[in-house]
């Protein structure tokens, strides 16, 4: 036997609101955690600065090891010391750090600076990923794919 419509009586209105209104704040609640535990988070673009600062300071200083760690990329070991070979003891001052995202996590960087060896201005593009683990990573220098030379 079917029940009749009108037996049927929908919850009160107040209590049907509270429990839409407490799905709505346990909803939030669940996204604002998700969002300040999620190790993907975009960086913030004041980030790329400090990090090729120290990269640069690395270079000048030729330090092969200290570069490995800043890398963080998979061919850190061979690809610090070619950077030093290429880049290293020049002595970069007056730098110049101009960013642009290419998209989600990956910025195309123009470094410029003033050789002290040579007095020459220099540009160097860099491209970096932001990984999983919160960390910059600089793609490997492939020679003619880095741009570099006179500013």
């Amino acid at each position: 036997m079917r029940p009749h419509l009108d037996t049927i009586s929908a919850p009160p209105q107040p209590a049907r609101r509270a429990v839409l209104v407490t799905l709505a704040l346990l909803a939030a609640f669940i996204g604002l955690v998700t969002y300040l535990h999620d190790p993907r988070r975009p960086p913030d673009e004041g980030t790329i600065d400090p990090y090729l600062r120290r990269y640069v300071r690395l270079l000048n200083a030729q330090d092969t090891d200290g570069l490995r760690g800043r890398l963080h990329s998979h061919a850190a070991r061979t690809d610090a010391a070619v950077r030093v070979a290429v880049f290293g003891g020049q002595g970069w001052t007056d730098v110049r750090i101009s960013p642009v995202r290419e998209f989600y996590g990956v910025y195309r960087v123009l470094l410029t600076a003033v050789r002290t060896d040579t007095g020459a201005r220099v540009a160097v593009v860099e491209h970096m990923v932001w990984g999983g683990d919160n960390t910059w990573s600089l793609s490997p220098y492939v020679p003619g794919a880095t741009v570099f030379g006179p500013a």
